[in-house]
């Protein structure tokens, strides 16, 4: 949709362009400078090409990072790793390591926590209590995620 919109922009951008570049032409042609009337064609080409390569660059940019499932912007990933230490230091895990990718309008986290002998956590319902309280509070922040939450006392299976 966002191609199609820009598509929609561009397509008036590039009318309005052809007007503005008629008018001009038929200016200096009305006041004796047809010499400077058969450049505006040309001109026109540049400035309206110029002016859709961002449109497009753009697109292809954000396009390419979700194929390859990159990480979400920073201040998105920042806030999500805030929310995971904040459940970290709440139930004492040693570690966490958060990885997250972005496609779309989905936004996947893989969650590991490390625990020692300090972790609150020991049983599998207290780590449904853990996933419970990362899905509340993802929803607090609005983040809609897809979310995988792993725990484990090996530090490598972590990594």
């Amino acid at each position: 949709m966002r191609a199609e919109a820009a598509e929609w922009t561009g397509d008036t951008l590039l009318s309005l362009g052809v007007l503005a570049g008629f008018v001009l032409a038929f200016v200096l042609d009305a006041v004796g400078r047809g010499d400077l009337a058969r450049y505006v064609d040309p001109a026109m080409v540049v400035v309206v090409s110029a002016a859709f390569l961002p449109v497009p660059a753009r697109l292809v940019v954000r396009g390419f990072r979700e194929v390859l499932t990159m990480s979400p912007p920073p201040e998105l990933l920042g806030r999500i790793r805030d929310v995971v230490g904040e459940v970290e230091a709440a139930h004492g895990f040693a570690e966490s390591f958060v990885r997250a990718s972005k496609v779309g309008g989905r936004l996947d986290v893989e969650i590991d926590f490390v625990l020692d002998d300090a972790s609150t956590a020991r049983t599998v319902h207290e780590f449904d209590g853990v996933r419970a309280e990362l899905e509340a509070r993802f929803a607090e922040e609005e983040l809609p995620v897809s979310m995988s939450v792993g725990f484990t006392a090996d530090r490598r299976w972590a990594l």
